[in-house]
């Protein structure tokens, strides 16, 4: 999935300011799985292998500030290798191990749901966690946006409501980096993202250095965007810098290439 205007405001939503319906948390979770129960009577449960509950978790928080996102990223791969669903209970988180499943709950109206981590993310600072479309509905925190939730591992074998996160053809996975062998000396540059405020892209250069990547910010003449770009890159800088960028779910990245003279 391409990240790189998830910078500024996860997941391409235009937030509505303002307080969100009194609805009951169940109320709220059975208008969110109406438009998914289609889906789910066909869907596959197979994909990323489900983490154990508790496994390689250490230290998780106990509460998490969270965002959500659903178009248009909807129908995209996510870093885990399965189709980002809206409809789905799925979130993304920076290092919790995918298959992972999270009891969130909003302690401002008591909702409660559960979801599975298929996504690296956000991207923005001071935010933990990114929920589903569907998981922020039953949660009550659409309006609002954002939301601090309690966090926790689910019992074993508890599953999220709604239809089951799907693998992505092996055809949408992208390669690391071209096929062709590149000429001796040839040099690679990758723009991750560009951003009309420079301070987010300042805060994604800094997401990237969290994770060893060193980007430079690169203001175009004549142009209000500021650009995310890793230069100079060798072959071997190369694939690496696609090999992690990919992991951190930034596909579609723009790449360039100068060949020697």
């Amino acid at each position: 999935m391409k990240r790189g205007n998830r910078g500024g405001g996860k997941g391409g939503v235009a937030f509505r300011r303002g307080r969100a319906p009194s609805l009951p948390c169940t109320l709220l979770l059975a208008l969110t799985l109406l438009p998914s129960v289609a889906a789910a009577q066909g869907a596959s449960g197979s994909g990323a292998p489900r983490a154990a509950p508790g496994a390689a978790v250490v230290g998780l928080p106990p509460t998490m500030v969270a965002s959500w996102y659903g178009e248009p990223f909807h129908g995209r791969v996510a870093a885990s290798g399965l189709v980002f669903d809206k409809n789905a209970f799925t979130a993304a988180h920076k290092t919790l191990p995918f298959g992972t499943v999270l009891r969130l709950t909003n302690p401002a109206n008591g909702c409660s749901v559960l979801v599975t981590v298929t996504d690296r993310g956000p991207f923005v600072l001071g935010r933990d966690l990114d929920v589903s479309e569907a998981a922020a509905r039953a949660l009550g925190m659409i309006a609002a946006g954002t939301a601090t939730l309690r966090s926790e591992l689910a019992p074993p074998g508890a599953v999220p409501p709604g239809p089951a996160p799907k693998a992505a053809p092996a055809s949408a996975a992208p390669a690391p980096a071209s096929g062709a062998p590149a000429t001796p000396g040839t040099r690679w540059r990758i723009q991750v993202a560009s951003f009309s405020d420079a301070a987010n892209a300042a805060r994604l250069r800094d997401e990237l250095a969290v994770s060893g990547l060193v980007a430079a910010l690169e203001k175009a003449p004549d142009s209000p965007y500021t650009r995310v770009v890793l230069d100079g890159l060798d072959e071997a800088a190369y694939r690496a810098a696609m090999a992690r960028l990919d992991a951190l779910g930034y596909r579609g990245v723009l790449v360039t290439k100068t060949s020697p003279k």
